[in-house]
Formats: C-alpha cells, structure tokens, sequence
C-alpha cells in the first residue's frame, strides 16, 4: 500500500481544489513558514478519521474549514481525498482467491457473538480513495471509492494496518473510538505499515 496523492478543497490554508501527489522517492514535503506543511499531515490524519478537535491544532471542528482572507471569502465545506495504491493488495487478494478453497461464510464468530465482515478491503482494487467532507452546518460526510459510507467503514478499511488510535483518558471513552492517532504517512511507503489507522477494539 502507498499514498498517492492527497486532494484539498476549503481545508484550513486550501480554499481552491488542490492536489498533491507523491511520486516514487519522496521523503518529505518542504517549505517556508506559513505555506501549509502542517496542515497536510492534519488533512490526512482528519480524511482517516480524527474526531479530536485539539489533535487538528483547532478549537472546534469547524476550524478546519477555510475562513477567508482577502479577496477570498470563507468555504462552506471542507474536503479531503486520499488517492492510495493497493495493487499489490489486489493482485494478492486475487492470487489467493483462485488457489483458495469454497469462500468461507459471509460473517465469522469473535468473542460475544457473530460481527459481519468489513463492508470495504484494501484489496478491492488497485486504487482505494477515502474522502472525508466537513459542512459549516456541522454535517459531516465519508466516502470509499466515491461511496458514501460510514465513518465506521473508515475505521474499519484500515483495520490490518499499523495506524494507531489516540487513547485518550476512560472518561472520554465514547471520544476515543473515533480517535485516530498522530501518526503521519510517509510516502514512500511499500506496506501497510507505513499509512495511518485505527484499532478494531476501539470502534466495537
């Protein structure tokens, strides 16, 4: 799995639709003070699902939407999409399909009962996008492959990576299942370990 690219529009510092893509051998995104660095690795950690206000360096979440300047007026809406490359995933998942045995059952036993099997996989195809929109009216909607999905099917397409959920304190239990952790992607990335994510415990 590796990041692609990343699309903006109305996010903090990127009132008008900007992509960014990430070639082969990138290490690291440069710039002077002020041009919005930080705010690229709060777009990513947010399209993943981040719900804590203070990890987007804000006060609520409404900050994350472009609040003007001069000669530009205010966004209404705040939108990111992560273009991610899974072709090995693909190709694995369909080597595997043709040697494998009759498909197992549509749902498998955890402890305390029957839980269905994630609506979305990284091996669907050979490019997974996730898209995350933010409205002024404090609507908020998620996207899989331009699907809307909930923000559980989010959490829930990067179970089998290495992205790690903030844990905050036991009384902010209900918080902590929509936290994502500070991790950020480095875009060179071969595998899964490499892109953001969230632990299954915290989301059941």
């Amino acid at each position: 799995m590796r990041l692609n690219a990343i699309e903006m529009q109305g996010f903090k510092s990127f009132p008008e639709k900007t992509r960014i893509t990430f070639d082969s051998g990138v290490t690291a995104i440069i710039g002077p003070n002020g041009s919005g660095k930080s705010n690229i690795s709060d777009a990513i950690r947010w399209v993943l699902g981040e719900m804590s206000v203070k990890s987007l360096r804000g006060s609520r979440m409404e900050d994350v939407i472009f609040n003007g300047a001069v000669n530009k007026p205010a966004a209404n809406c705040a939108s990111v999409t992560l273009c991610i490359d899974t072709q090995e995933e693909y190709n694995l998942a369909n080597h595997q399909r043709i040697e494998a045995e009759p498909e197992e059952p549509a749902a498998e036993e955890e402890a305390g009962g029957v839980k269905a099997r994630p609506a979305y996989s990284l091996s669907d195809g050979p490019e997974v996008t996730v898209t995350r929109k933010y409205y002024r009216s404090g609507e908020s909607e998620y996207y899989i492959n331009k699907k809307q999905v909930r923000l559980k099917d989010i959490y829930e397409l990067f179970y089998d990576t290495s992205i790690r959920p903030s844990k905050p304190p036991r009384r902010a239990k209900t918080r902590s299942r929509e936290g994502i952790s500070r991790s950020t992607i480095s875009p060179r990335s071969r595998s899964a370990a490499n892109i953001t994510a969230a632990v299954k415990a915290n989301i059941t």
